[in-house]
């Protein structure tokens, strides 16, 4: 059934190694596993259903015993359950991996991103870096830049898919220089580009202050010093910027906003969309961080109490929800702002959140049913993971209201998670 695509993906699997079985793949049935690898790279047909090949997937973890010893010296009361989640798992793993993508000729090898994250997102290479490690306009040159473009547009792709499923982008991607030009197509030399922003931005991609000084010093203009910042960041990165954005498309029903441009195109470029919307509106709407508070966290949980159970016993249960893990999570917020991210995968798959007050994506906290022979599971046990529903399952009896018991419990889950691969 062409509605419904499934791709099955190995256990801590590399993304290079899939990009490149995919991209050599030739689309021979629209029912098999591999042509519906092969969307992220070919070219679609103008009679295609555009909306259902980015957003009808599946994701198939395949099953590996690595770890089963491990697991196996942990008592079932203190086991952690991760119930599913695989597209939230899959998503996150190929964003983790972006570092990891190179293309090569034959002989040498070139990362498509640097090595290390500047402060406000990872960073193309740049196509200066083909040209010095391929030459100028060779057919080496011309064979990878055309598979780096081939592997840029993928991974835009795969973005539009993530939109077409509800799901935000992470904002680290690329710094905000270039998520202005991907999103809004908004250069340095635009008009509504602020100085202030400009500037910052500019330091965003990694320059130091007094370089960024020396650049505004040896302009004569500021019209002079933007078109030599659209050049030295923008212009230099066009392998990058015209794959991504060209595999960036966004399907008109995905929003609803009044665009007379797209009202007879069925899958239009995202940038179109966005391009009279300021750059916070757009990242409210689309982008997510994995830098928040435990106060952004907490406004996310919707607690679901038991609703058999007696007085005293509900009374424990809006305890542990309403004072018990505000307590822990803002002490983690202070101690180790890590296991905010890690809290979040856990219960859901995903470690990002949306700034979007609207966004619709809540993690709920489920006290499990009381039996008549008592709790359904023992009261002792970690705390469960549901990341389909993006549910957190508690014990019914909440560990009798004691809140370092708790802390303690989430603690345990959350290590043993790491212990875990998706199946």
């Amino acid at each position: 059934d062409c509605r419904s695509r499934t791709i099955k993906v190995p256990q801590n699997f590399s993304l290079q190694d899939c990009f490149m079985k995919w991209s050599r793949i030739k689309e021979r049935s629209r029912k098999s596993e591999e042509s519906f690898a092969s969307i992220l790279f070919r070219d679609f047909e103008d009679n295609e259903d555009v909306k259902q090949l980015l957003s009808a997937w599946t994701i198939e973890y395949s099953a590996v015993d690595a770890l089963q010893d491990a697991k196996s010296d942990l008592k079932d009361d203190f086991t952690a359950v991760d119930a599913g989640g695989p597209e939230e798992q899959f998503a996150e793993d190929v964003w983790a991996n972006l570092l990891g993508l190179q293309v090569s000729d034959g002989t040498k090898s070139l990362p498509l991103f640097t090595e290390e994250e500047s402060e406000h997102g990872i960073l193309p290479v740049g196509d200066k870096r083909f040209q010095s490690a391929f030459g100028v306009n060779t057919e080496a040159f011309r064979r990878v830049t055309s598979r780096a473009k081939l592997f840029y547009r993928a991974i835009g792709r795969f973005a539009a898919h993530c939109l077409c499923r509800g799901r935000p982008l992470p904002n680290y991607l690329m710094p905000k220089l270039l998520w202005n030009v991907a999103l809004r197509d908004c250069k340095p030399t635009c008009r509504n580009y602020s100085s202030f922003d400009l500037g910052m931005d500019v330091l965003g991609m990694g320059v130091k202050l007094n370089s960024f000084e020396y650049m505004k010093t040896d302009c004569e203009s500021p019209i002079k010093l933007r078109k030599l910042i659209e050049k030295t960041y923008i212009s230099s990165n066009t392998i990058f910027l015209n794959g991504f954005s060209e595999g960036l498309l966004v399907v008109r029903s995905l929003y609803s906003y009044d665009t007379d441009f797209c009202q007879d195109l069925e899958c239009f470029p995202l940038k179109d969309l966005f391009s009279n919307f300021s750059f916070e509106t757009v990242e409210t709407l689309i982008l997510a961080t994995r830098q928040y508070s435990a106060k952004d966290l907490l406004s996310k949980l919707v607690p679901v109490y038991s609703k058999n159970c007696d007085v005293i016993l509900q009374e424990t249960q809006r305890k542990v929800f309403c004072q018990g893990l505000r307590d822990i999570l803002l002490k983690w917020e202070k101690d180790d702002p890590k296991k905010l991210p890690q809290f979040v995968q856990f219960c859901s798959g995903r470690s990002f959140l949306s700034t979007d007050p609207s966004s619709n994506f809540k993690i709920r906290v489920l006290f499990e049913e009381q039996t008549v022979e008592g709790n359904s599971s023992s009261p002792v046990r970690l705390p469960e993971a549901h990341t389909c529903e993006s549910e957190l399952s508690l014990p019914c009896k909440a560990y009798d209201g004691n809140v370092k018991v708790l802390e303690d419990k989430l603690t345990k889950a959350l290590e043993y998670h790491q212990l875990f691969t998706m199946s």
